[in-house]
């Protein structure tokens, strides 16, 4: 089973919530507005970039 940790993280570095569970993450951006930095590791690679939602 891979490891999932995804972190948001608002504009001037607050970590605005963190998910283990992809499912809940998607559920989550779905209902967000604004940009946030998205960080996500999953299996020891860690992807990083910005949204506007």
């Amino acid at each position: 089973m891979k490891k999932f940790l995804a972190i948001l993280i608002s504009t001037v570095g607050d970590c605005i919530t963190s998910f283990t569970s992809e499912r809940d993450f998607i559920s989550f951006i779905y209902g967000i507005n604004g940009t946030f930095e998205i960080r996500i590791h999953i299996d020891g690679y860690v992807f990083h970039g910005y949204a506007n939602f």
